[in-house]
């Protein structure tokens, strides 16, 4: 009995044994993956981390970059827009001279109306060519009541103010343009037939690639001289101002809000200007050509600069940066000295390369502000890694005030 009690207990010892064992060899879980929302510093447990952030962010509201980041703050004035934003009035006038170009170079030759209420001069000068040289004079009269109503509506004066100086550069360089010498230099030069083809019976039955080629180079134009502004933080007028109030309102791209607007504009100038300017016909086409591809070219100009502009600039387009710092410190220091205005997650991973503990942030942001902040994050840490990710959809609530300033 005493054996066999033995031989039980020995079983039993063996058998803790052989589990203790199998406990001890079992591999370990790291327990290096876990998410932070700094903006808790309830969930925060290692106060050290906490203090290197907190003298970092001293340090770094001392430095170079804190001097650059204040001056992006502080109350908006005209004189501080011209003492800061020199580089924006460089894009404004660049703008106004592509977009200027497109219009009086290419889209008149076409005779391609373009829409919103550069349509209105774009038909005055159409139906009655003496008034070509004030075409810039008489497309800021029509902004005038626009201007009136979205004024108090507006509350970003930045936009407004940019476009009143888009408006002083369009009348000087069409001024300019149009005057004598200037224009039969250009028309001679950016020619692409050594006849003079608006008189050739092709074009009096809109019948001639030409149209469609003046058309599509005016349009490019165009909507790179939109874009340039938009950029610069402003706009042409017009109906752009009643873009911006919407896309800003809805959040909705300025490309396809543009679009819209324009086809209801172009649709009423093409009507107007077949009255006031028909298509020409010889006498075997007894009937008047009412869609031709002078108004075909106008819709054709609509799409074309819808399109170039969004992809020129995506105001509401969202990328993600994964950003890996070389010390994790100066890169939240900073989001907090700037507060930050978007959500981020920090990732405490194990490197697979050097087998050391690093981390790493996520946060997603407009396309058009990530620019800025990977120069910013550039300075605060020269050897941080980052990446964008383009996002094609998201649903809830997003930040935009970056790009409405």
């Amino acid at each position: 009995m005493a054996s066999l009690n033995r031989k039980k207990i020995a079983k039993t010892s063996n058998s803790t044994a052989k589990k203790t064992k199998e406990k001890s060899e079992k591999p370990k879980k790291l327990k290096d993956d876990f998410s932070i929302n700094f903006h808790s510093k309830n969930q925060i447990q290692d106060n050290a981390f906490l203090e290197n952030i907190e003298k970092v962010e001293t340090q770094l509201s001392k430095s170079k970059i804190a001097k650059t980041l204040a001056a992006r703050r502080g109350p908006f004035t005209f004189k501080k827009f011209c003492k800061n934003y020199w580089k924006k009035l460089f894009l404004i006038f660049l703008g106004a001279l592509i977009f200027n170009l497109g219009i009086q170079v290419f889209l008149s030759r076409s005779e391609t109306i373009p829409s919103g209420l550069t349509g209105v001069a774009s038909l005055l000068q159409f139906s009655v060519p003496e008034t070509k040289p004030y075409f810039a004079i008489i497309y800021f009269a029509t902004n005038i009541p626009l201007f009136l109503i979205f004024w108090r509506k507006i509350q970003k004066k930045n936009f407004l103010y940019s476009t009143l100086i888009f408006m002083v550069f369009q009348i000087l360089i069409n001024f300019g343009l149009t005057l004598p010498q200037v224009e039969k230099f250009i028309h001679t030069v950016i020619n692409f037939v050594s006849f003079d083809w608006t008189s050739t019976k092709a074009y009096e039955m809109n019948l001639t690639f030409l149209i469609l080629l003046n058309c599509t180079i005016g349009a490019i134009f165009v909507a790179i001289g939109i874009s340039l502004i938009w950029k610069a933080g402003g706009s042409t007028g017009g109906t752009d101002i009643i873009v911006y109030y919407y896309t800003t309102k809805y959040k909705k791209s300025i490309g396809n809000i543009s679009v819209l607007v324009n086809i209801i504009s172009g649709i009423i100038f093409v009507t107007i200007f077949n009255f006031l300017r028909p298509n020409v016909t010889q006498g075997e086409y007894p009937y008047p050509i009412v869609f031709g591809l002078r108004e075909f070219s106008t819709f054709l100009y609509i799409f074309i600069v819808g399109q170039t502009i969004n992809i020129l600039y995506p105001k509401y387009k969202k990328v993600t940066l994964l950003i890996i710092p070389s010390d994790i410190h100066k890169v939240i220091a900073y989001f907090r000295l700037i507060n930050y205005w978007h959500s981020y997650r920090i990732i405490k991973f194990r490197s697979g390369f050097t087998g050391n503990i690093s981390y790493k942030i996520e946060t997603t942001v407009l396309l058009l502000e990530s620019k800025e902040l990977i120069q910013d994050l550039k300075i605060v840490d020269p050897k941080v890694w980052i990446t964008a990710t383009t996002i094609h959809s998201q649903s809830g609530n997003f930040l935009t005030s970056y790009v409405e300033e």
